[in-house]
């Protein structure tokens, strides 16, 4: 754009400057946002490179001098077509302090157009426009020197004398400064402002870039700073969470094991009997409040696992409606199973699939009323199996149904009656996780709700022979089997040590991990049964120390704690609230095992 402005001044002239390579046509980048604050500098603005070739060409076009300083005359540019007066005169100390003294003068703003005045030699022009950001002016493109035509030789000497330049030099130099009417230099000035003020409209848009960059990247730091602060707070959240799992699970662990102490136990009425009942019930559904708060963070980073196998529906789902019974009874509800599909075999992972059927009957259950009926059915559709759970429940508005598996959605008045707002939205991540899908159909309220389960079937497993069956198991009375049993709990240490002495193990217990070192440095122990947060250090470390045959307890149960505790050494990890059949199961796998090397003469 400015070369063409340049030439353009001299279209249709009849005498045309010479057009060398300057002039030719090539792309011209000027833009260079200028980002941060402080004093703007022309030379941070624009690439001096690109400008040297616009400067030069605008020389030859015109065949006058020229040179861009900054407001205060300092050279931003090399000379071009600089004739030996002018070295001559700036290599003089007055010279060169009246050279400065010009160049920062001209070519400040002027709105109606360029500069010219008479050099400070007397007989010559100069001519300048000034280049601005705004109204801050930055830099001068100067003009000249050109000799007014009307001028003696012996006029223009003088100025020589005055600044005590070589007289002899200067006369030749003189002869070399190029004749120009008035005139012609006036309109070489008037393209050296069109010039000068595209520079200027190019300088304010590259400022102007330069702060919307400066705001995009503050931006991006402030996104950067929130998304860190977000990660901070969902990992303080998330190590929140897994804390206060763990301080849940542990006392519900001395619960669980007194009742089943006391189950076993001869002289209760069947009143007593049925409370002890009612205890266990409602702590186990406290801790399957507390996985369902653990899964919901799961399923929101995206880090719900399953471990897939074969696994039988039917028998998941007999086992689901087992654990509900209870529920269903008190509520006089009839609870119908249909297994009628021929193929109810899947890849998935058993714990998880029968966790979204116990969900889908457990909401079935809780929002139909007294008397009402649930029936669970199957069916075979080609290479799918369906598992429907219809109830003559309060059911729900068919607009309302898309919110249905939401997290601690709960739909207001019309289904609100407690609970957490989970299990639905939970049953739904561990169907599209076996690749599934999970839908709901109601006519409305009152007319119930039918929930269907979609999962692809495979072949049934070839039945085991009985001649290879499981090994036989081990002893059911330890005898002698020395155990370390460490537990900050203190009601929790209590009850364990009184049910494995009942179950015939030698038990010393610990409460801290100093303690449990110091037993093990006085005695040696055949299994270790230790919690993972100790006040004074990790079950992990412990096991690490010990190395011999462990079972960790735990209120952390992920995928990550798992596998931290097989790293450690621990064969078998066991979630608390831990169940006594479950502690006396792994225990009884670490006798087998003692057992295997160390047989019995």
């Amino acid at each position: 754009m400015l070369l063409g402005v340049i030439a353009a001044f001299f279209a249709g002239r009849r005498t045309q400057p010479p057009r060398g390579p300057a002039l030719e046509k090539r792309r011209v980048s000027l833009e260079r946002p200028v980002k941060g604050g402080g004093a703007l500098r022309f030379q941070d603005l624009f690439d001096l490179g690109e400008i040297q070739r616009i400067q030069d060409a605008f020389s030859t076009a015109t065949g006058v001098a020229s040179i861009i300083t900054d407001a205060n005359g300092r050279p931003l540019t090399k000379p071009s077509n600089f004739c030996t007066l002018c070295q001559l005169i700036r290599a003089t100390p007055k010279g060169r302090r009246n050279c400065y003294r010009s160049d920062a003068t001209l070519g400040r703003t002027h709105p109606e157009g360029p500069i010219i005045a008479p050099c400070l030699s007397g007989g010559l022009f100069d001519g300048g426009a000034s280049i601005c950001v705004g109204t801050e002016h930055i830099a001068n493109w100067l003009i000249g020197q050109v000799r007014d035509e009307s001028i003696s030789d012996e006029q223009l000497m003088g100025y020589a004398r005055d600044i005590g330049a070589d007289e002899g030099r200067y006369r030749e130099a003189l002869a070399q400064v190029p004749h120009m009417s008035t005139q012609h230099f006036k309109q070489v000035g008037e393209v050296l402002y069109l010039i000068a003020g595209q520079l200027s409209k190019l300088a304010l848009r590259n400022v102007q870039q330069g702060r919307v960059i400066d705001q995009l990247e503050e931006i991006q730091a402030e996104l950067r700073a929130a998304k860190e602060t977000a990660e901070a707070a969902s990992s303080a959240k998330d190590q929140f969470l897994g804390v206060l799992s763990h301080e849940l699970r542990t006392p519900l662990t001395a619960v669980l094991a007194t009742v089943a102490m006391l189950r076993e136990e001869s002289g209760f009425s069947d009143e007593s009997r049925e409370d002890l009942e009612l205890i266990g019930r409602n702590v186990a559904l406290e801790a399957r409040l507390i996985d369902d708060l653990l899964d919901v963070t799961r399923i929101g980073k995206g880090k719900l696992e399953i471990t897939p196998s074969d696994t039988d529906v039917h028998a998941c789902l007999r086992s689901t409606v087992e654990i509900c019974k209870s529920d269903a009874v008190a509520k006089k509800q009839t609870v119908s199973l249909h297994l009628e599909a021929p193929h109810h075999h899947v890849n998935g992972d058993g714990a998880r699939l029968q966790q979204a059927f116990w969900n889908l009957l457990k909401n079935a259950i809780k929002f139909t009323p007294e008397g009402g009926r649930i029936d669970v059915r199957t069916r075979d559709d080609g290479d799918r199996i369906e598992v429907e759970v219809a109830d003559t429940g309060i059911g729900i508005e068919p607009r309302d149904i898309p919110r249905i598996f939401e997290a601690f959605e709960q739909l207001g008045q019309k289904r609100g009656s407690g609970g957490l707002g989970l299990g639905l939205s939970i049953a739904k991540a561990v169907v599209d996780l076996h690749h599934g899908s999970l839908s709901c159909q109601s006519q409305g309220l009152n007319r119930g709700c039918t929930f269907t389960v979609d999962l692809g079937w495979v072949p049934a497993p070839e039945a085991i022979s009985e001649a290879v069956s499981v090994p036989a198991a081990p002893p059911t009375e330890a005898k002698g089997v020395r155990v370390l049993l460490v537990e900050d709990h203190r009601d929790t240490l209590l009850v364990l040590s009184r049910m494995l002495r009942k179950w015939g193990y030698a038990v010393t217990p610990a409460d801290t991990y100093a303690a449990a070192l110091e037993h093990a440095r006085n005695a040696s122990f055949d299994i270790l049964v230790s919690d993972l947060g100790l006040p004074d250090g990790s079950g992990l470390e412990l096991m690490r120390q010990l190395r011999i045959p462990g079972i960790a307890l735990s209120g952390y149960g992920t995928e990550n704690d798992l596998r931290a505790s097989r790293a450690a050494g621990f064969n078998e990890h066991l979630v608390k609230p831990v169940g006594l059949e479950a502690l006396h199961k792994a225990l009884q796998k670490e006798e087998g095992r003692l057992l295997s090397r160390f047989p019995l003469p």
